[in-house]
């Protein structure tokens, strides 16, 4: 499996590019993409879930900036 984490704010249009784009991925293997809203509402829309190919949606309510939030560790 390949985990992408893909930090957003308030940027709707290019974070559903860069999902595409780490789904679409030549990988014979699962993919899994955390994207993580920094400070903003997430758009809980973007998460879904395949047999090789899924989105979790998660938000980072602590330090502006900070990418990996203490709920994915």
């Amino acid at each position: 499996m390949v985990t992408a984490v893909i930090a957003t704010r308030d940027r709707p249009q290019m974070v559903r590019e860069a999902i595409g784009a780490a789904l679409s991925q030549d990988y014979a293997g699962d993919i899994e993409v955390v994207v993580v809203f920094d400070q903003s509402t997430p758009d809980l829309t973007l998460a879904r879930t395949g047999p090789t190919r899924s989105v979790r949606v998660i938000t980072n309510t602590h330090s502006a900036g900070l990418a990996v939030p203490a709920t994915l560790g």
